[in-house]
């Protein structure tokens, strides 16, 4: 019984109640990019997107702006920064599409081995930096401004690298790094003073070497709570994908993990199943009663009338495009159904798929 956006919500609540970090699995790119959207306006706090490459993609491909979300998830979970510790850096629900499961990433080693780690005081001469920096496949511009960039002014280094968030100024006196400090990359300006910041070269994101890619499974927490939408059409798209692609694929190419594999390695985590009807496979199962929009009358004094027998027995929350969309949705409901405008709840956002 988990309808439209409902499984978006069900699985941020079950991280949220059980206090444990969720991998919410879909089977579209397009219903991983709506649902951690979902997450973010039913819940208030961010979800993040593991994205996906959405065609065989080839190594001429490696400085590209997912490369650098991809990364920049695999650095988080490196570091130790689990999906529920809380911070605002490290989101509690991780949404990804299937195809994104299926592409590999980096192991830690060979994450390891494309870092440089740049710490206030380390003796370090600028020149070796500029050749790490060529080396990693990182260009020379004169203002930086993307992933992937970085610019020289007498002792000042500014790097944007691939996997960050965060563009990095360092300052050289000598062959000393003087300061390290993070800048906004509209005003030019440092914003904060660091440590240490971590570099990874952009060839890190695109392992085609079996013995140095792996899943993104082998990045998250023992206690992940991995959640399906419609785990069947999950598993016969994987398929459908890994093969088609298989038969497709150029030589340089990005390989596919098997699906099989990716599926079995998730047995290792808690899992939740969301079905929009009751599965045929009967256990564990849980009827949340959610129901579709559809069910609602097109007519607005109808409908209205329906919320307000809801209204009576649950909360109402009324989702609304804008601020003068709100308002005049509240001018109504205060001129037609005052009882349930003293009972209903408005909010600017979007939801791809309402359900009561």
């Amino acid at each position: 019984g988990v309808w439209g956006s409902a499984g978006a919500l069900v699985a941020a609540a079950l991280g949220r109640i059980a206090r444990r970090p969720v991998l919410l699995l879909t089977a579209h790119l397009d219903e991983a990019d709506d649902a951690a959207d979902d997450i973010e306006v039913l819940t208030g706090a961010p979800a993040t997107l593991f994205p996906a490459w959405e065609v065989d993609i080839g190594t001429e491909h490696v400085n590209d702006e997912i490369a650098g979300e991809r990364l920049c998830i695999c650095n988080l979970l490196a570091g130790g920064e689990g999906l529920g510790d809380n911070r605002d850096s490290s989101p509690g629900v991780l949404v990804a599409p299937v195809m994104a499961m299926l592409q590999p990433v980096p192991t830690a080693e060979a994450l390891a081995a494309g870092r440089l780690s740049l710490r206030r005081g380390d003796e370090m001469p600028v020149e070796t930096l500029f050749q790490w920096l060529v080396a990693g496949g990182f260009e020379h511009v004169e203002q930086v401004d993307q992933q992937g960039e970085f610019a020289h002014r007498g002792g000042i280094v500014d790097v944007f690298p691939t996997g960050s968030a965060q563009a990095v100024r360092v300052e050289f006196f000598g062959d000393r790094v003087e300061s390290v400090r993070l800048f906004d990359l509209d005003t030019q300006r440092s914003t904060r003073t660091v440590d240490r910041f971590d570099l990874t070269v952009a060839a890190a994101g695109l392992q085609t070497d079996s013995a140095r890619s792996t899943s993104l499974l082998d990045y998250l927490p023992a206690e992940t709570v991995v959640c399906m939408v419609e785990p069947a059409e999950v598993r016969e798209l994987a398929g459908e994908l890994f093969r088609r692609l298989e038969e497709t694929r150029a030589a340089d190419s990005l390989r596919l993990l098997d699906p099989e594999g990716v599926f079995a390695a998730m047995g290792r985590f808690a899992q939740g199943q969301l079905f929009t009807f009751s599965p045929r496979r009967q256990g564990r199962t849980f009827d949340l009663g959610v129901r579709s929009l559809q069910r609602v009358s097109l007519n607005t004094h109808e409908a209205l009338e329906e919320l307000g027998e809801l209204a009576a027995t649950a909360e109402v929350r009324v989702y609304c495009e804008n601020p003068a969309e709100e308002a005049r949705f509240r001018e109504l409901l205060n001129a037609s159904h005052p009882a349930l405008a003293a009972r209903a709840r408005t909010a600017v956002g979007h939801v791809h798929a309402g359900f009561y």
